[in-house]
């Protein structure tokens, strides 16, 4: 803010400067050496507003290089010209540049500058063929159009100057604006669902949706524990970020929801925050997937890492909670049983329960492990997808989404 509003003080001060200098030029050449002397000093001041750059003193000089100018132009009307000659246009960018260099808590000085200007443009036009200043009486009768005009070309391209240089300072101001609107939108989309993130920004503090039909995977790394320790940080958490990036785009692609990643343990869940009616389908399809992706990684870099997946179906609840670092989070019992799904799973293979074998057995084929003691619920009949499946069977989301465009 500091330097935003040091640029217009310094471009003030120095077209200032440059114009009370062309006076003095002017002036020596009439032969009113009094006036020139006068310019000079004002000259001077301008100067040394324009070289001083120190930060601590911006809102002072706003209010110092406004004052200047007033005394400036007030000065040479009432003490050396006549009115005639139009000293006093300049006065009249006085409020406007005030409102540029002015501190916005600097209001007083903004009214008392303004209230002033107005009563000696007043002075000046009503004088305007009356008043005799104190040292230029002899040129009332003069011909002093020449000099109202040159008083009219410097307002207006001082004017000009600064309004250009503000306008362009805006303009890039509001280009970066939107620059960081964008980037904090794409970071509130990639932390929250779109429809979340509509609701948080109008203000809505509790969001919490229950669904009577969703589908939770959970997935963990079996040997990453291992591997990481016998590697430097980066090197980790660069392999680890390769792995999930590629998991994240198949979510993408199937409409699912990324929930959360722990550690080396990934969280996904479909069927929210709008329903959709194949999100079991699509969550098996993204498991096959993430095995996938998992036997590429291991092939390039020589690892013996393995995926431990499970995958539950049933009603939960998903909102967001709290007011810092916030996260679009799922909770209730189909959460924890896809949990015991995964800890009690066998390594590179997904384990599911009977409510996702049922929903989808016509289009997967499962092998029946039998009956299991899981903690927490006690005995439950789980099954394992098999491996011989034909992947290609699994539609993903766009193609799906297609298909019933077609239909409707």
């Amino acid at each position: 803010e500091k330097s935003q509003r040091q640029k217009p003080i310094r471009l003030i001060a120095v077209c200032s400067w440059g114009i009370s200098c062309s006076y003095v030029v002017l002036y020596l050449s009439l032969g009113l050496k009094a006036l020139a002397l006068f310019n000079a000093v004002f000259a001077g001041l301008y100067a040394i507003l324009a070289i001083i750059n120190k930060q601590s003193f911006i809102r002072v000089k706003g209010v110092v290089l406004i004052l200047v100018g007033i005394l400036q132009l007030v000065g040479t009307g009432l003490l050396f010209l006549p009115p005639s000659m139009g000293i006093h246009f300049y006065l009249m960018v006085i409020p406007i540049f005030s409102l540029i260099v002015i501190h916005p808590r600097d209001r007083f000085w903004r009214v008392f500058f303004t209230i002033v200007v107005l009563f000696f443009i007043g002075w000046f036009e009503w004088k305007r063929d009356l008043w005799g200043s104190i040292y230029g009486s002899h040129l009332m009768g003069s011909d002093l159009s020449i000099y109202r005009g040159l008083s009219a070309i410097f307002t207006v391209v001082l004017s000009f100057s600064v309004f250009w240089i503000f306008h362009r300072d805006l303009n890039l101001a509001r280009k970066e604006l939107y620059r960081a609107y964008e980037r904090s939108e794409s970071l509130l989309q990639n932390m929250l669902p779109p429809s979340i993130a509509r609701r948080l920004k109008k203000k809505q503090h509790t969001i919490a949706d229950a669904f009577e039909d969703a589908s939770v995977l959970f997935a963990d790394l079996v040997g990453f524990t291992a591997l990481a320790a016998s590697r430097p940080a980066s090197e980790t958490v660069t392999m680890l970020n390769n792995i999930f990036s590629a998991f994240d785009q198949e979510v993408a692609k199937r409409g699912l929801e990324k929930i959360k990643t722990i550690g080396d343990a990934y969280m996904v869940a479909g069927g929210l925050p709008h329903p959709k009616p194949d999100h079991t389908t699509q969550i098996l399809g993204l498991a096959i997937d993430m095995l996938e992706i998992l036997r590429k990684h291991n092939e390039k870099y020589g690892h013996d890492l393995q995926l431990r997946i499970g995958i539950s179906r049933g009603p939960l609840i998903a909102g967001v909670i709290g007011n810092q670092k916030l996260s679009y989070d799922i909770w209730g019992d189909t959460v924890n049983v896809a949990s015991r799904m995964e800890s009690t799973g066998v390594p590179g293979r997904i384990q599911v329960t009977e409510r996702v074998f049922q929903v989808t057995s016509d289009d997967f084929e499962f092998e029946d492990r039998g009956i299991s003691e899981v903690k927490g619920r006690g005995r439950m009949r789980t099954y394992l997808l098999e491996e011989s499946l034909d992947f290609q069977k699994v539609k993903t989301n766009k193609e799906h989404f297609m298909s019933e465009t077609f239909l409707h």
